[in-house]
């Protein structure tokens, strides 16, 4: 149910972006793949799923030229990109106001990293929620595989774990390498 609403919802904000959209189901896909294989109970990985789900959501609100730019971001626009987790969080929460908390707060940091290196708020440690890492950890490796205006590749499965930064994640990215290596994401 909690998919369910998170997946209309998403259809919903992002019917103008179908490569966001798309992206978005794939990053879930893989976030629920790996927290079932780390062992976390089913309703974590339903929250996980819904915030996956909905994890770029604040891209909604760039104008096209930025989702669809090719030069390097400076300014204003650096700014959006970098809000867009806190925007994204903020949105759903306007047009879901039943959402779990939990979800809105993985969607706030699926790009914080453990080092303290993330956004929108530099979190590290501990004070970044462990299926956020799982989250970002899904969105990097299938982001380093779609065509992307700013680089002149698409990366294989394997090569785009190389792209994931090690510093990030810990046994996280053994997890995801294992699962790369089994082919269960051949379909993803």
């Amino acid at each position: 149910m909690l998919a369910a609403d998170a997946g209309r919802l998403a259809s919903r904000l992002m019917a103008g972006c179908p490569a966001v959209l798309g992206h978005c189901r794939r990053v879930a896909s893989v976030a629920v793949l790996l927290a079932s294989r780390a062992g976390f109970p089913a309703r974590e990985v339903a929250l996980l799923e819904a915030a996956a789900l909905l994890h770029d959501a604040g891209k909604r609100l760039w104008p096209p030229s930025l989702r669809e730019g090719s030069r390097p971001l400076a300014g204003r626009e650096l700014a959006l990109v970098r809000s867009h987790p806190a925007d994204g969080a903020a949105l759903v929460r306007r047009l879901w106001p039943s959402v779990p908390s939990r979800v809105l707060a993985l969607i706030r940091q699926h790009h914080e990293r453990r080092d303290g290196s993330g956004y929108p708020r530099g979190l590290a440690g501990d004070a970044v929620d462990p299926l956020a890492v799982l989250l970002g950890l899904a969105d990097s490796w299938c982001a380093a595989q779609e065509p992307r205006l700013y680089r002149e590749r698409v990366f294989s499965p394997e090569e785009a774990l190389s792209e994931v930064t090690p510093g990030w994640w810990s046994w996280e990215v053994g997890l995801l390498r294992a699962v790369v290596v089994s082919g269960v994401l051949a379909a993803v």
